[in-house]
């Protein structure tokens, strides 16, 4: 199964992408920006870009799940309620209407 992770170089991310490789699980790593250190590639797509500007019915297509864990942590977003909203309402929304519009059959 090929999985789409977003958020995948926070904390969350970072955690879940072993444990989808352990089990064999297809894993392309979606962050806005790349961390640093780097994420160890082993087997694992990383790719980087925000949201609202990548071509996500591209970057979706023969992608069987995503799992969304994209968005700011409790202190940026309390700081710029704006920026939370972008990030964790309408990117998602972006995201599942791309999605749905692939035919990706779980969103998560």
């Amino acid at each position: 199964m090929r999985v789409l992770v977003t958020g995948a170089f926070g904390y969350f991310g970072r955690v879940l992408i072993p444990t989808l490789r352990a089990e064999d699980f297809v894993v392309t790593a979606l962050g806005r920006t790349p961390p640093a250190p780097p994420p160890a590639s082993d087997g694992v797509d990383c790719a980087f870009g925000d949201l609202h500007d990548l071509d996500l019915h591209a970057r979706l297509a023969g992608v069987d799940a995503v799992v969304a864990l994209h968005g700011l942590n409790p202190r940026r977003s309390n700081a710029d309620p704006t920026a939370a909203v972008r990030d964790h309402v309408s990117a998602t929304a972006r995201l599942a209407t791309a999605a749905r519009a692939v035919g990706v059959r779980r969103l998560i």
